[in-house]
């Protein structure tokens, strides 16, 4: 019984289980961000994002030649948890929080 949409997805449950540990450095990644502005440094985030994003492009590119989306996947993941790490790093040197 399909209780919702016609289950034409239900095999691309399994990369969502894939993508969902990484997105976790979301909200890493927004803390980082914010606090980054507050001492409006904003082309630090922007350069930040440059970088990453570049790197992510280029493993993305050669990972999806190989394994497919699960070289896409692999791509998504490196951005989000490397912009997490990196975001919040800066973001703790130019505004400290400690964090217990």
């Amino acid at each position: 019984m399909n209780l919702i949409g016609n289950g034409g997805y239900t095999e691309s449950y399994i990369l969502v289980f894939f993508l969902l540990p990484a997105l976790g450095f979301t909200a890493i990644n927004y803390i980082g961000q914010s606090q980054i502005h507050l001492n409006n440094k904003t082309k630090t985030t922007g350069f930040i994002s440059f970088i990453v994003t570049v790197i992510s492009i280029i493993i993305s590119y050669f990972a999806t030649r190989v394994y497919g989306v699960y070289g896409t996947i692999l791509g998504i993941n490196i951005y989000l948890i490397l912009s997490g790490i990196a975001l919040f790093y800066y973001g703790n040197k130019e505004f400290p929080v400690s964090v217990e």
